[in-house]
């Protein structure tokens, strides 16, 4: 039983019904509102009594903080902009650390008070305790603004906020457990129970977000997340973001796809589509308000939704794609752009230049870009609402924000024009303390009207994050919306919208860093990619080996008209694959062959590379795969109706299969695997006679010897399909 469901219990708000045996609100009437049946008239009146002896004494106070308790914690809160935030060590000791006590001293407190008797106002120390009780909910409250207007620096504003939100929650659902001592009756007492339940829920749910940006924030790179020559280190943040271990593309679908739940379209992401937004994931951890980032997104995303219900708008298919492409990468560019200036550790002036011409970039290229999108949607059945050329260049970035501005999808403070205004004229002074930016509107040469603000450093970097967090809302609107369109044109567009350059990068850079490597590097000489990169510090070369063969078939994904894929990963041997070594051809369209031919790819790579193929990799990679094929061989040998043509075929996948182990495992073999290779032969022999028998080129006596030979061959290969399982299930419960 909760807290709020124990003190309506306390507070004795029912009367027991004699015929149904539950307890039931006393009502004016007297009866059971279940069964009909009258009620104990002595304990109605009791407990109506008690009741307006409660309200009398301390509704009104009570109401007070009520009035009070939503005023400051009424979504959305409303956080400080503008101040001089602590440095990160002095912010995290002196305001996060003490927050987490604080807050599970103002919840314990206010649950011994609320325990405290009946809440009869003539109680012994009744009194007493609601004074108290008070006194703690408005210390609560008042510890919830004094977090709201400390404006923290950007490397704890992330958590600072989440942590806001949470002593909010709490402090709700204190006051509205409270309220339940002056409830009207059972019911409402129950209502009110609920309401607090559901605080304290959304406030639990909000700490789970403070540990789990905590979390990968000590996982974040330790260099950050820029390379050496500045770009976004995209290994570095998807393996920070799987909390540093190696994870397949399922398993990092789902952490985003978890993340971003409650983003229209994210939990019916596809893997390759959810596993794009990774490395946002993790470049979001310090500074961006996840849950102001989904609601922007929730909001912006409805736009869409409503434009498409209604009539058709999208001319361009493919300028709408380009676009928002082009957007996602200006946007990457630009944080790449301050990444340059963050890493080269240039001087201050310099940086604070660079960075207010980044805000005006943003609000001309990026903002443009998926904004735009946005902006020709919500118009309707007004002007210049399709989705061409001609409309979409002719939008100004001004134009943009208002319109944005007038869907109620974008705050005042999430674009701040004057910025945009004054870079564009220069007319942006870098003082020792921040920046003073000066917008003039000219009309006839003549200065009609200016405006001047000015901000310090860290108050200018709020306000960049602030617009960095738009775009990435209208990007985890946009693009899932894009990907998952059910309009046939759209989704062709999608598919056969070519990869660039930068995407084939970030995706290799994705696969790299899901198996713990980084500082990736992609080249493509003629019909060759080549993949270089080297382990993160905390991962061995060995787990490294076992999970980077993902990247091969990825950069041949990438790049279509490869036929070869080079892996050089610092440590170990380069290894070349072709393409049909991932995709071989089928002989038909049954051909058993071509699965169990991947656990050969793997064990060329571990073998190639100087990993080492250890039993259990060869067990699993070897071994279990020749059983497979076997398997699968008698399959298709028994199937109906009988032919041998299949026969034949289940003998060329055999063959294939042998041609290619002795290429890559020629010697070494386990005896395990030396056992299957032996079956495999006798299956193979056992299939060649009974497929010249069916030709007439042998004997019954012949044919019947050749399918006994074959069951027995098959019967040995379930045993060691067993023991081979046995040995890699073993490992991995091991590892």
């Amino acid at each position: 039983m909760s807290e709020p469901e124990a003190l309506v219990v306390r507070l004795a708000l029912a009367v027991a019904c004699s015929a149904c045996q539950q307890p039931q609100p006393a009502l004016l009437s007297g009866a059971c509102p279940d069964c009909g049946t009258p009620l104990d008239p002595d304990a109605v009146a009791a407990v109506r009594d008690a009741i307006r002896q409660r309200r009398d004494a301390f509704r009104r106070r009570l109401q007070q903080l009520a009035k009070r308790m939503h005023s400051l914690t009424d979504p959305p809160l409303v956080f400080a902009r503008r101040g001089t935030p602590r440095n990160d060590n002095h912010h995290l000791v002196e305001v996060l650390q003490p927050a987490f006590g604080t807050l599970r001293t103002s919840r314990q407190t206010v649950a011994e008070l609320l325990a405290t008797g009946t809440w009869a106002p003539e109680e012994h120390g009744t009194v007493a305790a609601f004074n108290a009780l008070v006194q703690a909910l408005d210390a609560a409250l008042d510890y919830v603004t004094t977090l709201r207007t400390t404006m923290p620096p950007i490397g704890w504003r992330a958590v600072h906020r989440e942590l806001t939100r949470a002593a909010a929650e709490q402090a709700r659902g204190n006051v509205l457990m409270a309220l339940t001592i002056t409830a009207p009756d059972l019911v409402a007492a129950r209502r009110q129970s609920e309401a607090s339940n559901q605080a304290f829920a959304t406030g639990t749910r909000h700490v789970e977000r403070v540990a789990a940006l905590i979390n990968r924030i000590r996982q974040a790179p330790r260099d950050g997340p820029f390379q050496l020559d500045g770009s976004l280190d995209i290994a570095a943040l998807t393996w920070s973001s799987t909390g540093q271990k190696g994870m397949s593309i399922a398993d990092g679908a789902t952490i985003v796809r978890e993340a971003f739940a409650d983003i229209p379209g994210m939990s019916s992401l596809p893997d390759e589509h959810a596993l794009m937004l990774l490395p946002t994931l993790a470049s979001s951890a310090r500074a961006v308000d996840l849950d102001l980032l989904i609601r922007r997104a929730q909001e912006l995303r409805k736009v869409l939704d409503d434009a498409d219900r209604s009539t058709p708008w999208i001319t361009d298919h493919g300028l709408l794609i380009s676009r928002l492409n082009r957007g996602g990468a200006r946007l990457m560019d630009e944080a790449e752009r301050i990444g340059r200036e963050w890493r080269h550790q240039l001087p201050r002036r310099h940086i604070m230049n660079t960075l207010t011409e980044v805000y005006r970039q943003l609000i001309e290229g990026a903002l443009r870009d998926l904004g735009g999108a946005v902006v020709v949607a919500a118009r309707g059945a007004a002007r210049n609402a399709t989705y061409q050329q001609d409309v979409v260049d002719g939008m100004k970035a001004g134009k943009v924000v208002d319109e944005l501005r007038c869907l109620g999808v974008m705050r005042e403070i999430d674009v701040d024009m004057v910025y945009r205004n004054a870079s564009a004229h220069a007319d942006i002074e870098v003082t020792d303390t921040g920046i003073v930016a000066t917008e003039r509107v000219i009309e006839n040469d003549r200065v009609k009207s200016s405006s001047t603000m000015s901000a310090s450093d860290e108050e200018f970097y709020e306000d960049l994050v602030a617009l960095q967090e738009l775009l990435m809302a209208m990007q985890l609107a946009v693009l899932p919306w894009l990907w998952l369109h059910t309009n046939t044109t759209i989704a062709a567009a999608v598919a056969s919208a070519p990869a660039d350059d930068q995407q084939r990068a970030h995706i290799l850079a994705l696969l790299a860093g899901m198996s713990g490597l980084r500082d990736v590097v992609v080249s493509v000489d003629e019909d060759l990619v080549t993949v270089s990169a080297t382990p993160n510090h905390a991962v061995s070369l060995a787990e490294t080996a076992r999970s980077a063969l993902s990247i091969a078939p990825g950069a041949l994904g990438a790049v279509p008209s490869a036929g070869r894929v080079r892996l050089n990963i610092d440590g170990l041997v380069p290894v070349t694959f072709t393409r049909t070594e991932f995709r071989p051809p089928a002989v038909d369209d049954e051909a058993p062959h071509e699965l169990p031919l991947l656990g050969l790819v793997n064990a060329k790579w571990l073998i190639d590379s100087g990993a080492g193929l250890g039993p259990q990799e060869e067990a699993k990679y070897v071994t279990w795969p020749l059983a497979l094929l076997a398997s699968q061989c008698a399959d298709l040998v028994v199937s109906t109706p009988p032919e041998t043509e299949n026969i034949d075929s289940a003998i060329t996948s055999l063959r294939i299969f042998r041609t290619r182990l002795d290429e890559v495992m020629p010697i070494n073999r386990s005896s395990l695997t030396q056992r299957a290779v032996t079956q495999i032969d006798i299956l193979t022999a056992s299939l060649r006679g009974l497929a010249q028998s069916r030709r007439g080129q042998g004997s019954a006596t012949e044919s019947l010897a050749c399918g006994q030979q074959a069951v027995a061959a098959l019967e040995s290969m379930k045993q060691i399909q067993a023991e081979a399982t046995a040995m890699f299930v073993v490992n991995s419960q091991v590892d």
